[in-house]
């Protein structure tokens, strides 16, 4: 599934995500990297860099990323720029725990 007027790679970024031990940031990146659409992970700062390949996000995948977001309290709103017609039905669903988290309170 591609975004309509979306370039082919988005950057999302997880600002000073904390780990409560090591195990934890292990875990944080095994989970991240097992993404099929993650195509790449950098950091610079505080900053990390979560590279997506828009070509290449099914449902699943993003719901992985919701959770590992929501898990890791990253900002969530970015991920609005991965609606599509496809999901918007149960992405933009105001039932959902992340709603409110990407789209904001109705």
């Amino acid at each position: 599934m591609s975004f309509l007027g979306s370039p082919e790679m988005i950057t999302l970024v997880a600002t000073s995500v904390w780990y409560f031990s090591q195990g934890d940031e292990d875990s944080f990146f095994s989970w991240l990297k097992s993404i099929q659409c993650v195509s790449g992970v950098h950091g610079a700062g505080r900053d990390l860099f979560i590279e997506i390949s828009t070509t290449n996000v099914s449902n699943a995948d993003l719901i992985e990323l919701i959770a590992l977001f929501y898990r890791y309290d990253v900002d969530m709103r970015q991920l609005r720029q991965m609606l599509t017609e496809q999901n918007a039905a149960w992405f933009r669903d105001q039932e959902k725990f992340w709603h409110d988290k990407v789209f904001g309170s109705a």
